[in-house]
């Protein structure tokens, strides 16, 4: 597993949405495209969506769940992906 790319974008958006919710339509597509405000540099997209799926989920998600008992997030487990910091049994 390793980054998105970021070529073609926002052209490119779609095939990067699918490849986690495959069945994502072309109308989640556009909703989720719509979350992120015009870039004046296409690669963002890919940037951001991946900051978001990836990484941004665990901290997000956490900081909720511990509330003032957390102060930051950091992953470590390689490659430091969603999901990759749960508890495997």
């Amino acid at each position: 597993m390793g980054t998105s790319s970021d070529e073609g974008m926002p052209g490119a958006f779609p095939g990067l949405v699918r490849q986690l919710i495959p069945g994502a339509n072309d109308s989640t597509i556009a909703t989720l495209e719509s979350l992120y405000e015009p870039l004046s540099q296409p690669e963002r997209l890919a940037w951001d969506w991946s900051t978001d799926v990836f990484f941004q989920c665990n901290a997000y998600n956490l900081a909720n769940a511990y509330g003032d008992r957390a102060k930051r997030y950091i992953m470590s487990v390689p490659p430091a992906t969603h999901g990759l910091d749960g508890n495997r049994t």
